[in-house]
């Protein structure tokens, strides 16, 4: 399932790598929730969204579209076209205040997908950016059983009280340096955190970032960046459209990538992956289950797992 909504931050090609960062079955919190573009297309592929926004107008509005996708759409198809400016720039300003809950709804949607900015309450009339294929996404639109939205109060308190996820997720604007830029709302739909204030909030906490290049980056405690281009695929930071920011222990299948790239073959990596397992194994039962581990069988199977990488190394 598709999100019918556009991203103010830009349709992504980054959603595949972000996939490959995040095992399948990880339960994932989401902030600044939106467009839902990435959220959904984790929640289709295996991962347990739980979403969060601020935002009430943007809450109501995805939990109208929850309960009557049907409504919204027929709403929708009847406020086109639109007879100049004037109109849109009324309907940006007065949205919110329609008592119907489809009928904001449907505004939320037309103005988003006919705005030059992607927002609601701002933006200038660009009908080249409506697509009629997001309508008929808004009436098929099902909320896959496996995404949640929760309207929260604070992110801080959120982040601080969350002990459920396993992984969290954030697509945040370009990073500048003069603090003035970031985190500053301008609609009564808008939620725009700095990623300065991103990463002081998840210390210790393993993410993944989604963001676009800043020359002010390499200033920031970031452990690993994979770079994207405008199809998708990891590049250079030079070539880059999108940088994936995230934890050194995500990301294994990269980790297992670079291996393959370093023995020219996939023995490599299994022979190594299979004897630190005897290895680690050992050390976990007897740091957890207080399990001896100077026994004959934990170090025979430490001597011929230290032989194997031997071996490995010096042969590879």
């Amino acid at each position: 399932m598709r999100t019918p909504f556009r991203s103010p931050l830009g349709p992504t090609k980054a959603s595949a790598a972000i996939e490959k960062c995040i095992p399948v079955g990880s339960v994932v919190s989401t902030y600044g929730f939106y467009s839902g573009e990435v959220e959904l297309y984790l929640s289709n592929r295996g991962r347990f969204i739980l979403s969060h926004t601020t935002k009430e107008a943007v809450f109501d509005i995805w939990q109208t579209l929850f309960d009557d996708p049907i409504s919204v759409s027929e709403i929708a198809s009847r406020i086109l076209p639109f007879k100049g400016d004037k109109d849109f720039e009324i309907l940006q300003e007065q949205w919110y205040k329609y008592r119907n809950a489809p009928a904001r709804a449907a505004l939320f949607f037309i103005l988003n997908n006919c705005s030059d900015s992607a927002y609601i309450s701002k933006g200038k009339l660009d009908l080249s950016n409506y697509n009629p294929v997001s309508l008929s996404r808004l009436k098929k639109f099902v909320k896959p059983e496996n995404f949640h939205l929760q309207l929260i109060e604070s992110v801080k308190q959120n982040i601080i009280e969350d002990n459920r996820s396993d992984v969290l997720f954030f697509h945040t604007e370009r990073y500048q340096k003069d603090f003035l830029s970031e985190g500053f709302n301008r609609g009564v739909e808008e939620e725009s955190m700095g990623l300065r204030e991103i990463l002081t909030l998840i210390e210790n906490r393993k993410y993944v970032i989604l963001t676009t290049p800043s020359p002010f980056l390499s200033e920031l405690d970031i452990q690993n960046m994979i770079f994207i281009d405008q199809y998708g695929r990891e590049t250079t930071e030079a070539n880059a459209k999108e940088i994936i920011l995230h934890n050194a222990a995500l990301c294994f299948i990269y980790g297992l990538k670079y291996a393959y790239s370093f023995f020219d073959s996939g023995w490599g990596p299994r022979f190594y992956i299979f004897s630190l397992s005897f290895v680690v194994m050992p050390v976990l039962f007897w740091y957890f289950m207080n399990e001896n581990f100077f026994t004959i069988k934990n170090m025979a199977s430490v001597f011929l797992a230290t032989i194997i990488l031997f071996i490995q190394m010096r042969f590879k």
